[in-house]
């Protein structure tokens, strides 16, 4: 899949877990990502950090399998548009820290509006 046409669930990558992954991501046969299909576009379940190490190492595509997302898959994904997250280039890079913080209480924040 083409990075190009992955609509990530996620607007942050952890650098710290970035420069781990790296050691890994040589060839794009190393990046391997849940996705599922949402009007005619690939959005990513997981595996934002190895995305983002991709573009990194210059891929410009990487593999995939299709599974089934829940709803608030596809919640995460609108949320990532509005903050103008509409590929695997628009996910902002912050530090561990940051990224337990910012995360961690945008999924408390969206739990507590679910019935």
């Amino acid at each position: 899949v083409k990075l190009s046409d992955i609509q990530p669930s996620q607007f942050y990558v952890d650098e710290d877990k970035l420069a781990a992954v790296r050691s890994f991501v040589t060839e794009p046969e190393d990046v391997v990502i849940p996705v599922m299909i949402q009007d005619g576009r690939y959005i990513s379940l997981d595996g934002h950090t190895r995305l983002a190490a991709a573009l990194d190492a210059g891929f410009h595509q990487v593999f995939a399998f299709l599974t089934k997302g829940g709803d608030y898959i596809l919640a995460f994904a609108g949320e990532a548009r509005k903050r103008g997250v509409y590929d695997p280039s628009g996910l902002k890079r912050v530090s561990h820290e940051e990224y337990q913080t910012l995360w961690n209480q945008f999924c408390e924040d969206f739990l507590k509006q679910l019935p």
